[in-house]
């Protein structure tokens, strides 16, 4: 049995909190990031999860992101770099957040 696509809104406060954190999405499913007062880095470790690593979100916007067909109970992370639109991922240090997805 297969379930309906969901989206997931996560929210990404001025000082980096994920809300709500973790999250469990599913393959298909979409997560959407709202940068809630400041412009965020979006840095995701595996890039397998969306099909990519780094993602920008300038302040009051939101960026819907896929979880890959292929993204089947992988753990992830993610690090939110916080006012800097121009910031790399290498060695990035900010607000934390994660899960687990499903089958």
């Amino acid at each position: 049995m297969t379930t309906a696509p969901r989206t997931l809104t996560v929210t990404i406060s001025a000082d980096g909190t994920f809300s709500p954190d973790p999250i469990s999405p599913n393959p298909g499913d979409t997560v959407e990031f709202m940068a809630d007062g400041t412009d965020v880095v979006l840095c995701v470790e595996p890039a397998s999860l969306f099909g990519g690593e780094r993602y920008e979100i300038p302040a009051g916007t939101s960026l819907p992101l896929e979880v890959q067909p292929d993204a089947i109970n992988i753990s992830f992370a993610y690090v939110a770099i916080l006012g800097d639109l121009s910031a790399g991922c290498e060695g990035a240090r900010g607000g934390e957040g994660g899960g687990t997805t499903g089958p």
